[in-house]
């Protein structure tokens, strides 16, 4: 691989995992914990696997463990339990084409495995608790009546029951939690709207008290939860009415009731937050409570994880920690460079109800300079951000979009990340089928573009002028390209002292399918009377422009030629260069992205390889010479979704390299955007 162009880890929102940090790609993750030791287990589609971790960071059995091989044909929904010894209990399932059938494999302490024959019952939900030296299995019943199952097994994997015994008697029951105190375990359920626990005996096989309810729920079977505190257990679990609530019980050895009614641990005022699905891990004398709740913080509308400790029934922590949100959407990034740094700009769902446009300025160094980022957009179906610098300040445009259309709006940001525009200047004067806008600024104009639908057959695309003021110079707009029956992907960038618009279409002239161009001056004049043709092409994505003031650089790949990378310039007085092939030995390319640093133009696209995309890159000269003959590799995090990249230089050899992949290994399925600062010749970015 070339070396010309090295990627230096930067983030905007989330980091790329850093050297010597082992990120899994999984599902199902289940955790045990002991005296000095983790152990995680996790599912992937080739088995499951566990890896561990002693208190001093060093790992267990050299490593990452396979549990399951592929061919036993493992399924999900993991589990695990661990005893004092290390030696590791994990469930699993078998699936086949019809049945999922439970499975446990012993993980022994040296990382040796032993098959553990659990029941030839098919069964669901599975729990494991481990107890000193022994475990206790419990799972849900495949078969009907549906009942609740249990098995122990000692360190070595051994059966303590010669076959399962039932827990449950009222049908049917939630899924099972289970707790280990001294010399007993304490299974918990729902059903018929009340609560249930019964022990069993660690040392007496099928030994098992009767069942004993611990408390009711006001609707439905909710899943309760368990956990040791202190000399006693501790259960939880949500009502929903009269409004959200979680109750809990401290149960005694022997199964006394400590306290009846159920203690209130939390209750949401009225109009409040949703809370669900509590649960509890043990801390001692007291436990640890986490729990789910829909609101609003922050303007961030969505689910939140948060925990309090628990001493008896009394939380501990008010206001409870804030612990994990749920994760958000965001995509299409734009980012453009000002004298200070970058400003950033994207779309963001972290309102489930209304996306929003949010930017934030980072440093020449990296620097997050606005920690979450600066909302701009109040409207409904933001998306398509734009962003220019008129070499200080910034101007973001934006489209948005309803049943009756969509308009464009825009909104000034200073240097100092204060929003000029508070609600974003209207830029079009009413709703119309609107996509894609672009922007550039050039002798103190900037020049927004968009595509516009006419009569929803034909294309225009359209444009307006705004001054550094924020004054809107077009209020009706201008119409840059006569309409036609197939137009769309336009883009603007500054040449000499006007701009240059593209767009791609069908002309009206002998050219055919391809890239067409006008040049546009300060005054909003178009100078040339017929389209400027710049290449015979078939797009999937709009061109990237790259201004080096006397001349523009596009930059496309043509759907015909399987994604081929082709670039070609523009002059100021109209003249089109040949196109010259970038890079013509991988294919499958999408979403180019270029700009000029003073010395090179720097392109990168998203490359496609099976399930996996990467980003790469290459420096052109200005003469059409490629630099880097091999490609370079921008992105480093393999198996994953590495997509629509944006560039953006502060100097010569100084650049931001903005894109959006999903973050699985931090619990992140969306997409999210990432940055990273790419130097010339290995140079650290300073």
């Amino acid at each position: 691989m070339n070396t010309g162009a090295v990627p230096t880890s930067n983030s905007l929102v989330e980091a790329e995992a850093g050297p010597g940090v082992q990120a899994y790609v999984g599902k199902n993750p289940s955790v045990a914990a002991g005296d000095d030791f983790l152990v995680a287990v996790w599912a992937e589609h080739e088995g499951v696997y566990a890896a561990g971790l002693t208190s001093d960071g060093a790992e267990l059995w050299g490593g990452t463990r396979r549990v399951v091989d592929p061919s036993e044909l493992a399924g999900t929904n993991t589990a695990v339990a661990c005893t004092l010894g290390r030696a590791c209990l994990v469930t699993w399932y078998a699936i086949d084409q019809y049945d999922a059938t439970l499975c446990a494999t012993l993980l022994q302490p040296g990382g040796g495995t032993r098959q553990v024959q659990l029941s030839e019952l098919e069964g669901k939900d599975a729990r494991v608790v481990a107890n000193r030296d022994q475990f206790l299995v419990v799972w849900s019943s495949g078969s009907s009546p549906r009942t609740l199952q249990g098995l122990r097994f000692d360190n070595t994997g051994t059966r303590l029951d010669p076959a399962p015994f039932t827990l449950s008697t009222s049908n049917p029951p939630s899924r099972a939690r289970v707790a280990a105190l001294d010399d007993r375990y304490l299974v918990v359920w729902s059903s018929g709207g009340r609560i249930w626990g019964r022990e069993v005996l660690t040392q007496v096989p099928g030994s098992l008290s009767a069942q004993v309810e611990l408390g009711r729920a006001s609707k439905g079977s909710p899943v309760p939860d368990v956990a040791r505190q202190g000399d006693h257990w501790l259960v939880v679990w949500n009502e929903d009415l009269p409004r959200p609530t979680i109750r809990g019980v401290r149960v005694a050895p022997g199964g006394t009731v400590l306290d009846a009614p159920a203690a209130r641990l939390l209750e949401v005022p009225e109009g409040g937050a949703t809370v669900t699905n509590p649960t509890l891990a043990s801390l001692g004398n007291e436990a640890l409570l986490g729990y789910a709740e829909q609101g609003t913080q922050d303007g961030w509308t969505g689910w939140y994880i948060r925990g309090s400790r628990v001493r008896d029934t009394v939380l501990v922590d008010s206001p409870a920690v804030h612990l994990w949100q749920e994760p958000i959407a965001q995509g299409s990034q734009a980012v453009a460079s000002g004298a200070s740094g970058y400003l950033v700009a994207w779309r963001d769902e972290r309102d489930k109800l209304t996306p929003a446009i949010y930017v934030m300025r980072v440093g020449v160094d990296g620097t997050l300079l606005d920690p979450g980022g600066i909302r701009l957009s109040r409207g409904p179906g933001a998306d398509e951000p734009t962003v220019a610098s008129d070499g200080q300040g910034f101007f973001v445009a934006w489209k948005e979009s309803s049943p009756q259309g969509s308009i464009i709006r825009g909104a000034r940001v200073s240097a100092a990340g204060e929003v000029l525009d508070k609600s974003g200047r209207l830029l079009t004067p009413s709703p119309a089928v609107r996509s894609m806008p672009s922007v550039a600024f050039n002798q103190g104009i900037y020049l927004v573009t968009w595509s516009e639908t006419v009569d929803g057959a034909t294309f225009v695309t359209r444009g307006l002028r705004v001054r550094v003021d924020g004054t809107v110079v077009d209020a009706e707009g201008l119409p840059l390209t006569e309409p036609g029956p197939e137009e769309g992907f336009p883009a603007v960038a500054p040449l000499g002292e006007g701009f240059l618009v593209t767009w791609w279409g069908q002309a009206l002239s002998s050219c055919g399918e391809g890239i067409h161009a006008a040049r546009v001056t300060v005054d909003g004049a178009r100078l040339d009377a017929s389209p400027i043709f710049v290449a015979t092409a078939r797009l999937s994505a709009r061109p990237t422009l790259a201004s080096e003031g006397g001349r523009v650089f596009v930059v496309w790949t043509d759907a015909r030629l399987d994604a081929v990378l082709q670039g070609a310039w523009v002059s100021t007085d109209g003249t089109v260069t040949s196109p010259v092939l970038i890079e013509p030995q991988l294919t499958h390319k999408r979403s180019p992205t270029a700009i000029f640093d003073g010395a090179h133009h720097w392109v990168a696209w998203e490359q496609a390889d099976g399930s996996n995309k990467q980003l790469w890159g290459v420096r052109v000269t200005p003469g059409g010479a490629v630099v880097d003959v091999n490609p370079v590799r921008l992105t480093t995090f393999n198996r994953t979704q590495n997509e629509a990249p944006v560039l953006a230089a502060s100097g010569t050899g100084k650049l931001l390299l903005l894109y959006a992949r999903p973050r699985p290994e931090r619990g992140l399925p969306l997409p999210r955007i990432v940055g990273r600062r790419i130097t010339t010749e290995g140079s650290p970015a300073p």
